[in-house]
């Protein structure tokens, strides 16, 4: 329900594609909305970023040196990551945040991006871009360096569940530990 005291009508389901996961983000963004979280009652918003140019995109490829996955593409030619309200710390990193993630967090494989954190940082999101493009997600707890967790899905359906969820938890809708 937005400020006036009408519903906002958006459809969220488990196949949807950028553009339209993209519009309904921006739909809720031009709303000053309020949810309960974690025992507060904080603003819901979402802060979408300027859009990535595709020379930033060909040089984050030729740096991993693969491939990203088309609908990630999409994502960063649409919004150059997303910030959830101001009290949430899951996000989704711009191009220049993973380059800082690479560099302090050297360890990962030459086929994972870090593509995002939850958790106050302690949960890195990220891509293997050497898997099937369904099921390229994976999750890592940084406090426990041995597990690299598939959560069994693509961006276009990982941005859907980190949008039902407001980043908390999107992980648990299937996830089986990757050794």
């Amino acid at each position: 329900m937005n400020n006036n005291g009408t519903y906002i009508d958006v459809e969220l389901s488990d196949s949807i594609d950028i553009p339209a996961m993209m519009s309904i983000i921006k739909k809720l963004s031009g709303y000053n909305q309020h949810i309960y979280y974690h025992g507060s009652n904080i603003d819901y918003s979402f802060v979408l970023h300027d859009s990535c140019t595709l020379q930033e995109v060909d040089k984050l490829e030729s740096t991993y040196k693969h491939k990203l996955p088309d609908d990630y593409k999409q994502f960063l030619l649409t919004s150059n990551g997303l910030n959830l309200s101001q009290f949430v710390s899951s996000r989704i990193f711009s191009v220049d945040e993973i380059y800082d993630v690479k560099n302090v967090f050297s360890s990962y494989p030459e086929n994972i991006i870090i593509i995002g954190a939850c958790c106050d940082a302690t949960v890195h999101i990220g891509i293997d871009l050497c898997s099937d493009k369904e099921n390229n997600i994976f999750v890592h707890d940084i406090m426990d360096s041995d597990s690299l967790n598939s959560i069994h899905c693509g961006f276009a359906q990982f941005l859907n569940r980190f949008i039902i969820t407001y980043g908390s938890s999107f992980w648990e809708w299937g996830m089986v530990e990757n050794h």
